[in-house]
């Protein structure tokens, strides 16, 4: 949580190459290529020494077979799909121990893009979210520390949010950080997405209710000066309703 008035600025930057999908029902298929390209800028303000606030808009550039669509225009879209609005609140937090708990309300608000362009990036509707984020502070190499932090909640549309149709998801976040030097260390990554509603049906990969989703990440980050630079490896391991693949990351942070 950034300190009261200052700002914690990440730009996030992926790329990501799906080419097996799994359905519901069946064993995994091969599909034409697929790629998503997204700037998920984050940007967190403190308020207060217990509470702040967020924005994290998503910028997206998707493509059925890459180097073909590109090429001809066909099968490629351009969208800002959604904007995450969230306030995080400090439940307790022990400086002995090292450790804080937080609740974080989200909702997600839908971009500008136009449904009826293909590739599909899905409806124009809201979502709301409630995450409980718990982080540790492990140990310190040369005033580097590492943390491990777990978040986890429940996400769904704004409609019907609890019956079979309303999207309803678990979702859990974990990452520890492992420091190797004073301006070194390395991340590991897991986002388990588990839907307990109704699937989706006509599902793609960019629809965002209805797929269970299993994502590890392996990331360097490196700070010069004031900047954290963070560039790493996604593996989409497990899926159901949803596409399996592979992809790259970037992340710029500074506080300010």
């Amino acid at each position: 949580m950034p300190q009261p008035g200052s700002f914690n600025l990440i730009n996030n930057l992926t790329s990501e190459h799906y080419y097996i999908f799994k359905p519901v029902h069946g064993p995994a298929v091969y599909m034409p290529d697929f790629y998503k390209f997204e700037y998920n800028p984050y940007l967190e303000y403190g308020v207060s020494n217990e509470f702040s606030v967020g924005l994290s808009p998503s910028f997206q550039a998707v493509a059925s077979e890459y180097f073909h669509a590109f090429d001809s225009g066909e099968d490629r879209n351009y969208a800002f799909a959604y904007s995450d609005v969230f306030l995080k609140g400090k439940i307790i937090q022990s400086a002995e121990n090292g450790y804080a708990l937080s609740i974080i309300p989200h909702i997600e608000l839908p971009g500008i893009y136009d449904e009826t362009s293909t590739p599909d990036l899905g409806k124009k509707e809201q979502f709301w979210a409630l995450y409980f984020d718990l982080g540790k502070n492990t140990y310190n190499q040369l005033y580097n520390y590492g943390y491990i932090d777990i978040a986890a909640g429940f996400r769904a549309r704004m409609e019907d949010s609890f019956s079979n149709d309303g999207g309803g998801a678990f979702i859990l976040n974990a990452q520890t950080s492992l420091p190797i030097y004073r301006d070194l260390q390395i991340n590991l990554g897991l986002n388990y997405t588990k839907n307990v509603a109704s699937y989706a049906p006509n599902n793609t990969i960019l629809s965002r209710y209805g797929y269970d989703a299993t994502k590890l990440t392996i990331s360097q980050i490196a700070t010069y000066g004031g900047l954290a630079i963070e560039y790493g490896y996604i593996a989409q391991v497990d899926a159901r309703n949803t596409g399996l693949g592979n992809g790259v990351k970037l992340s710029i942070s500074n506080k300010f």
